[in-house]
Parts: C-alpha cells; structure tokens; sequence
C-alpha cells in the first residue's frame, strides 16, 4: 500500500505510480495525500492535512452516504474552484507503524469517469491521424481502411491491393491477415510501398501493426503504423558519419593528420572526393588570419581524398592555385561563416570567368555537386573544407549541408587545438634555437657542425644542447647535454646549464671539475623547485653532459661524462669505435666524483658527440642504434670532400625516424692540428737573468715567422710575464709562442696562486706588470692546472700576415 504518510508534510507515496489517493483517519481527518491526487485536483499536501475530508466535495452531506456505499462518483472541489466529477472509491487500511486505537485508517482512490478517458482516446486518435509521420492506419477485419492519416485519407474503404502495386499490396495484406489470425504483432517489417498509378513513386515503409479485440474478445481489426525506412536509414547514418568524425578527428594534437582523418571519414560514405585547405600560417604555426581581414592568399592543400582513382585532378596545379586565392563573392560569404551548396557546379562553369577558372582548377573533372564549408574559430580563420559529388550520385542537398555545418565546428575546434599546440610548441623551439651556438665552427683546434632535430609537437621540446666554447692557447671544449623531460621548463634549464659551462669553461677548469660545479647548480635548482612547488617535491630535475677540451698542439682530448653515453670516433685510418670511458653519475645525484679519459687525436679525426634520441628506439635496444651510429660516422668520416654540416645533415636523416618521438643532437667535430714549425717552448731558470734570456728567445723566434711588428711588444709582455713567475712563482719556469690565426705568449710556473690584476699607484715600485699585458694585448687570462698555472696572453697579427 505504501509508507507511512509524512507527518510533518502530509505527502503520501502509495504503492504503484501515479495512484491518486488520500488517507484518512478515523475522524475523517485527511492525513495523507499523494502526488497524483495533487495533480488530479490541484491540492497541495498542506493545503487539506488536517482538515476534514468533507471539505472536498461539493455536497459535504454525502460523506456519510459514500461510508456506507464505499464507492460511486462524486462532485469534488477543486483548486480552481468549479467541481470535477470523480469517481471515488473507500477502502480500509491498516499502517503498521501506528501503535494507538487509530491505526486503521480509510484510503480514498480517485479516479477519472471513463467518460473522460474515452474523449482521451478519441483526441489521441484523431492527432495520430492527422500526422504524416508516423502513418496510422486502422483497418476492418476485411483488411479494407476504416481510418487513416494523411496521405491515406483518400483510401478509406479500400483495401491495400486498391492502391498499391499487386505485388506490394499482396505482401501487406498477408502481413495483415496474419496479425489478425495469430494476434502476434507486427514490428519494423520493411517494403516497398509503390502507388499503383505513380510509376517510379513510392518508397520503402518501416510497418509496425497490432491487433485489435473488442471489451469481449471481439475482432475489431488492425492498426498499423509506417514511417519511411529509407529517410530513417539516412538519418542513421548521418548520426554514424558524425559519431565517426568526432572519433577521429580528435586523437591527434597535429593540424595535418586531423585533416587527414577528417576526409578519410567523409569519403566515399559521404562524398566522392573531400580536400581539406588550409591558411600557410595554420600549418606553420603562425597567427590565424583574422576573420575581418582579406581572405588568405596563400593556402596550401592540407588533405585529400577521393573514391575512386579515375577522378581527373591535377594536384600540383591545384596547389599552385591554392598557393594565389583570389578574392571572389565565394570566399566573401565564407569569410563570414556561412557554407555554400552547389547542386550543379557546372552552373558556374560559365560565370564570372576567374571564378570559373579558379573552381575548374581545385575540383575533378568529375565533379557535379559540391559543398564548401569554412572552417574557422574564435582564434580567426583555419581555412575550408572542400566536397564533391559526381554526377553517377546523388546531388548534396539541404540535409547533407546542415550536416556538413554540424561537422566543421567540430573540426575547426580540433584543428584549432593542435594548431595552438603547433604555435606553441615552434616558439618553443625557436627559443631553444635561439640558445645553441652557429651550427657550424671553424678554429685552429677543429671544425665542428651542430644539428639539433626537434621532436613531432605531440612529444614538445627538451633539453638537448651542444656548444663549442673556444679555450685559450688554440684549445676548443666540445659539449653535448640532454636535460630531463620536455617543456619550456627543460629548455630554460638547459639555458642555465648551458651558461653555467660557458662560464666554468672560462675559468679553464678540468672536465672533471667542471662537471662537479655543474652537478652542484642541477642540485640548488632541483632544491629552488622544490621550494617553489611548497610541497617539497618539486618536478624532477636532472641532466646528463658530456664535456671535451681538444688541444691542436698536443693532439691531446680529454673528456669527462655526468650519465652521457660515449661518443664515436671515427681515425683516418678507418678505424671507428666508441671512446672508452667511466660515464659517472648524471648530473643531480650529487655526491659521486667524475672521471677523466684522455687520448691522442690524429688529425683529420671525426670525433660525433650525440644525445640518446639520436640512438634510443622504444622498439629496440639502444646498442642496436649505437651501432648504426657507429657505421653511419665511418662512412661520413670517409667523405673528406664533402662538408661537415651536409655529412651531419646525412647522419641524423639517416638515424631518425620519419616520426620522432624524442629530440635528437648531434655535434660533428673533425679535428684539426698546429704544425711543430709553429710552437716554441723554453724552459727557464729562476733567476733575474732569465729576464734577457726570455726577450732574446722570443726575438729570434718572431724574426724567424716573420712577425718583426710584433717584437717589441712581445719582449715587453715576456718580460713582465717572467719577471713575475721569478718573483711569485716558483719553478720550473716555461715560456711558449703560438703562431696560428694569433700570437700566443704564454708563461707557466709551479704555483697555484692565481694573479690579480690591480691599479698600481705612483710611488708603487711594483704590481703594473699584468696592466701593462693586458694594455697591450687582446685577451689575457690564466688557467690552473696539474703541475701550477699558466698565464696566457693574445695578439692580433699584423695585417697580411
């Protein structure tokens, strides 16, 4: 029967829905009311608990008649104030819950009188019949039409074999004679329906009919209900088309694979040849063209389809057209966002004759029916979508235009995204463009060639670099790096790291100590995240580096590696390997010490520093890539005639995939080296007489290249550069001349104190000696190394030298 009424509100959900019923007690005190009465007449729960139930009928007397009768219809109040006849039926109830004498209750149903439902019925019947779709018809026993809706009107009293074809007509009659036999119903049978008298009229009909009996089982007839199969059937498929559309258009952050699925949907389901055409600056990444503005000049063929491979179209011409737009009444309308529908395209074939020529260019020969869609956003102007249908199809219509106007929002949408992710993701690169050195080097100690390959947008940017850091006395360092994860944040890491070894490079530290300070700035900046982040676990910040110093005059490389794997070295005698040495830890462990490995280059040696996107593969094992790196920098090294930058253009192209999931760097180096004829070195004593001796030697040795100009300005800078070495250094003392692009002067002792340059002031009797070198010089500096330091200084050469 229910819960219990609510006693606060008086609300009543009886069993079963819709029940319109009241519960009163056993002073006839209404103490629950349903919602289904609510609605009958218009009550409210609080608007009769409490009150007595006489209240609700028009003749209160009557109460007492209806307790004794427990049923008949009655005249209730309603909320409106007029009377409604109701037919009221009383029942006693009992509610568990209530423990006192009252707990047996009287429930009243009302219902409506059935004159009322049969005027439901008739109002139902006749607005079924007065609608096109669905159909109802309603036939006698005898299978002829008692009632029917339009277009059915006129064949009331015939029967189907009167108006259709023998053949259509003997099958529904056979469906209507066994719904009337077997009372089975009928459900979605499809059939042609073709009028007798309209040749080549008529669809197929989706039928769906029942029986009908009387109040005594009587035969009545049968009423069907048709609608057209075919228009349902395309409605259904234009639902599928959309489905699929959404499906595949948003799975890629890539203006041109969206493209590509996009007609790949369309086609041939939905037309005979699709081209998706977009604005250059959508594929490059540049700012949309604005929907105010001119229509895009250059346009370029993001997509095409077709579904069959006999359409004549000229691709390249039609891209060189795309390429020059003009601006025609077309492109205006769709500049404003509305689609265009060309039922005959040939129409336009003898307008306006640059329009003529222009649609000529970028559809097939083929084409019959077309549609043009712009696609477009808040953020301006993508471009168009192009379709077409041939002539051996149906022509598009209403219908397929508004579906194609429901696709391309949704498109434009995707596209949108993946071209916003395209122009971020090329500011991106072009940031980290712009922190590499030139791609190309030429110095004393080696020629060198940089390439970095960025990664497709979906990956984003990383944190490779390479440098090439020019050292003193002819010296070159050589680095490659990879910073962890992508993003801006690893490309403004690999920025600090990359300034960080510039400056430490400057300072001439040894590899090993300079990948120890660099460890310590990967740990502040991991600790500065963490901070930042509040939580104390900040993103992970790491790096691996791999840092080289070449010397041309020693022939000597020493190198050093945080984590990086090794680089290849290809000799001129065609031996190519890897270089044998401790990688150590990867920058941001801390803690662990770094290794060195030092080794002699030939020269003309082709030394390949690389990151791991060059050899890594998800597919396969890094030593399988590293191999193939190996043999592809033996043939490149082999190639003595072709330049550096083109022979690492042919490695990468070589070792990367068409779809790079990682950002790759390779740094080519072929080292180069002083000839013996050009270095002197003199080891001197400590002692003032030393003083001469090293103006005298380095006189000779001048005169001896040809570089008189320069004499007396090297004896002055020797002279003090040895005076002090004598004075502050201890021994023994070296003196050596460089001869390349510049002059050399440098002057090694045995201390580890590194000199200060400073003002002297007049009544001073020392400390102007490193003023007056660097006064005369153009660069100066000193370098700490294993045996002491070493003080350099450089001199332009004399012009024509």
């Amino acid at each position: 029967m229910g819960s219990l009424p609510d006693s606060e509100s008086g609300r009543w959900t009886p069993t079963g829905d819709g029940t319109a019923a009241a519960v009163v007690d056993g002073d006839g005190i209404i103490v629950g009311w349903s919602a289904a009465a609510e609605s009958l007449l218009g009550y409210a729960a609080g608007d009769l608990c409490g009150r007595h139930v006489s209240c609700l009928l028009s003749d209160p007397e009557s109460w007492d008649g209806l307790l004794v009768d427990l049923a008949g219809l009655r005249e209730l109040r309603n909320r409106s104030g007029s009377n409604s006849p109701v037919y009221v039926r009383v029942e006693e109830f009992e509610f568990p819950a209530v423990k006192d004498d009252s707990r047996f209750s009287l429930v009243l149903f009302f219902s409506v009188p059935r004159s009322d439902i049969r005027e439901q019925n008739e109002a139902l019947i006749r607005t079924l019949l007065s609608q096109n779709h669905p159909g109802l018809v309603v036939y006698n026993p005898d299978l002829s039409i008692q009632q029917a809706g339009p277009p059915l009107t006129s064949a009331v009293g015939k029967r189907p074999r009167d108006f259709l074809e023998a053949e259509d007509a003997d099958a529904l009659e056979d469906q209507l004679g066994r719904i009337l036999k077997t009372g089975e119903p009928l459900v979605d049978w499809e059939h042609d329906m073709r009028p007798r008298h309209e040749p080549g009229g008529g669809t197929v009909q989706s039928i769906t009919g029942f029986r009908l009996l009387g109040p005594g089982g009587d035969l009545l007839g049968a009423a069907t209900f048709a609608s057209d199969a075919v228009a349902r059937e395309r409605g259904r498929q234009r639902l599928d088309l959309l489905h699929q559309v959404m499906a595949n258009i948003g799975v890629s952050l890539d203006v041109a694979r969206t493209s590509e699925a996009l007609v790949k949907v369309l086609v041939p389901d939905f037309a005979s040849w699709a081209a998706v055409d977009l604005a250059a600056a959508v594929l490059d990444g540049d700012q949309l063209p604005d929907l105010e503005g001119p229509w895009p000049a250059r346009q370029r063929q993001a997509a095409t389809a077709q579904a069959r491979d006999d359409l004549h179209i000229d691709l390249a011409r039609r891209a060189r057209v795309m390429h020059e737009t003009p601006e025609t009444p077309r492109t205006r309308v769709l500049r404003q966002g509305q689609s265009i529908l060309t039922p005959d395209l040939s129409v336009l074939f003898h307008g306006e004759p640059e329009q003529a020529a222009f649609l000529r260019s970028i559809y097939p020969e083929e084409a019959r029916s077309v549609i043009v869609a712009p696609l477009y956003t808040r953020e301006g102007l993508l471009g168009v979508l192009g379709l077409a249908r041939t002539a051996d199809t149906v022509p598009f219509n209403e219908e397929d235009l508004a579906l194609v106007e429901e696709i391309t929002p949704r498109a434009a949408l995707n596209m949108t995204n993946a071209w916003r992710f395209a122009h971020e993701h090329r500011t991106a690169v072009a940031l980290q463009r712009s922190l590499l050195p030139r791609p190309s080097t030429k110095s004393t100690a080696a020629e060198t060639a940089g390439i970095y390959v960025s990664a497709g947008v979906g990956a984003g940017v990383s944190g490779d670099w390479y440098d090439i850091i020019p050292l003193s006395s002819l010296r070159s360092a050589f680095v490659v790096g990879d910073v962890v994860g992508h993003g801006l944040q690893a490309t403004a890491m690999m920025g600090r790291l990359r300034t960080a070894v510039q400056s430490f490079a400057d300072l001439d530290l040894d590899p090993e100590e300079l990948l120890s300070r660099l460890d310590d700035l990967v740990l502040r900046a991991a600790a500065e995240q963490e901070t930042a982040s509040g939580s104390g676990e900040g993103s992970a910040t790491g790096a691996t580096c791999l840092y080289a110093v070449y010397d041309p005059v020693s022939r000597r490389c020493v190198l050093a590696s945080a984590g990086h794997p090794p680089p290849a070295l290809a000799q001129p005698d065609g031996t190519v390997g890897f270089v044998g040495l401790d990688p150590g830890p990867p920058l941001g462990i801390g803690g662990m010490p770094f290794e060195t490995t030092e080794l002699e280059l030939a020269p003309g040696s082709v030394l390949a520093l690389y990151t791991d996107g060059l050899v890594a593969r998800r597919q396969s094992d890094m030593g399988v890539g590293m191999e193939k790196l190996r043999r592809e920098v033996g043939d490149a090294a082999l190639q003595t005639g072709t330049g550096l930058q083109d022979l690492s253009r042919d490695v990468v192209t070589a070792m990367m995939p068409a779809h790079p999931v990682d950002d790759a760097t390779l740094l080519l180096t072929r080292t180069h080296a002083v000839p013996a004829a050009n270095t002197a070195f003199w080891e001197l004593p400590k002692d003032d007489e030393a003083v001469a001796q090293a103006r005298t030697l380095v006189t000779r040795q001048l005169t001896a290249w040809g570089l008189d100009e320069l004499v007396f300005t090297v004896e002055i800078v020797a002279s003090e550069l040895v005076t002090n070495a004598i004075r502050y250094g201890g021994s023994p003392i070296g003196l050596r001349l460089l001869h390349d692009k510049v002059l050399v002067c440098e002057v090694t002792d045995s201390s580890d104190t590194q000199p200060r340059m400073r003002r002297a002031r007049s009544l001073d009797e020392g400390g102007r000696g490193l003023f007056i070198a660097a006064q005369l010089t153009q660069r100066w500096g000193s370098r700490s190394g294993r045996y002491g330091k070493t003080i350099w200084v450089e001199l332009a050469l004399p012009e024509g030298t």
